[in-house]
């Protein structure tokens, strides 16, 4: 028989890995009987005097993780009506199948249900998209009060109700990726990353263009994320949303993590299935665990650099990490490898029986029975009715 070379072996390890994390080798993390959640709220608004509902999506449940109650970051979606679904499974399917994205808080106003027009143009205005009078805009000119009421009622609501990171993702279609326009240039220490789907920039003759070009004569806040695309919709659609790209780029701003997409294949109503993805993918392009960052000190770098890209402390989810230590420790040369990602969990959740049991299972492994019984003890101390822990720590004190 042929003995595989270390390098095969490696290159062999890398791949299961990869499948490891990604979810693919093992049931995905969804098949656990726990689901997502939407629920449908409604808040009194003091500011537009009425009340208005939100739909506001939380991921779901991992296993009895301790990572379940960390805290996470929030997008918020403008029109709950059209894009509260498409974004909340975007996000669920790419954060917790295949850890492409962080858990999120998925937080849609409902717009349509009320006056769209009032609330998602910062302007008054009464041209319509031919250049002629057009009654339908009369209301006009209230997104001034609807970013107060996002700051000062939902974005306060939400944090008062739901672990929350600082980190705040604002989202919008047309009317809505206008607003997003618009609150970047306007108050951009309000949300740290903006998503303007086809943002509607012709309304008002262009006017969104000329009030972004005179914010932009003074620097940007850093560190901000900015993605903008739009789809074949026209040239009066597409002429100012060229424009705003082109003044964008011209500036090349520091640690202003901007891109633009041209969808030429896609329409108005098609464009933002692959928007809302590309854009997320934009803010968080480096969150993916790489397949080769699999030891304890690689992936504590990896959430470093994470920490300082997003500007708040992450911790390496505790289910992904078991997952690679425990393939690791089927594999005997990579036993102790195996150990210190069970033993960063234990600093990661000190509160997590299961962390303290898959620790105690690594030392069992490794025929450390000493360790191994302190560490189920620990588990145990934390669920006194872990039926399964007491089997193995009376197996190893018989």
């Amino acid at each position: 028989m042929v003995k595989k070379s270390s390098f095969t072996r490696s290159a062999i390890g890398l791949v299961a890995l990869s499948l490891v994390i990604t979810g693919k080798l093992f049931a995905q993390k969804s098949d656990t009987g726990h689901i997502a959640v939407t629920k449908f709220v409604t808040i009194h608004s003091t500011i537009l005097n009425e009340d208005r509902k939100l739909h506001i999506y939380t991921p779901a449940v991992m296993g009895d993780s301790s990572f379940n109650n960390e805290p996470m970051p929030v997008l918020y979606v403008m029109d709950a009506e059209a894009l509260s679904a498409l974004v909340s499974s975007q996000v669920n399917y790419l954060s917790i199948n295949y850890g492409l994205l962080p858990r999120m808080i998925v937080v849609s106003t409902c717009n349509y249900s009320y006056d769209r027009i009032h609330d998602l143009t910062p302007t008054h205005f009464i041209t319509g998209y031919e250049g002629k009078p057009d009654s339908s805009f009369k209301t006009s000119g209230g997104g001034e009060k609807f970013l107060q009421f996002m700051r000062e009622e939902v974005i306060p609501y939400v944090e008062k109700h739901y672990k929350t990171q600082p980190f705040r993702v604002f989202a919008g279609h047309s009317l809505g990726g206008l607003m997003t326009t618009y609150c970047l240039f306007h108050y951009p220490d309000m949300f740290n990353a903006y998503l303007a789907i086809s943002p509607a920039l012709w309304v008002n003759n262009d006017a969104g263009v000329a009030d972004a070009a005179s914010k932009m004569k003074s620097p940007i806040a850093e560190k901000k994320f900015f993605f903008m695309s739009d789809g074949n919709e026209g040239e009066r659609f597409h002429t100012p949303v060229a424009k705003l790209d082109s003044l964008i780029s011209s500036k090349k701003l520091t640690n202003f993590n901007y891109q633009f997409i041209h969808y030429n294949d896609e329409s108005h109503g098609s464009e933002p299935v692959k928007a809302f993805y590309d854009g997320l993918r934009l803010i968080y392009r480096r969150y993916e665990l790489s397949p080769a960052d699999t030891t304890a000190l690689s992936i504590q770098k990896h959430y470093s650099d994470l920490a300082a890209a997003y500007g708040y402390h992450l911790l390496p989810p505790e289910v992904d990490i078991n997952a690679i230590a425990y393939y690791w420790l089927s594999k005997s040369w990579k036993m102790d490898d195996a150990i210190a990602l069970f033993r960063m969990n234990t600093i990661s959740y000190p509160m997590s029986f299961n962390a303290y049991d898959s620790l105690g299972d690594g030392y069992a492994k490794k025929g450390d029975k000493v360790k191994a019984i302190e560490n189920y003890r620990k588990a145990i101390a934390l669920k006194p009715d872990l039926e399964s822990t007491r089997k193995k720590l009376a197996k190893m004190t018989q």
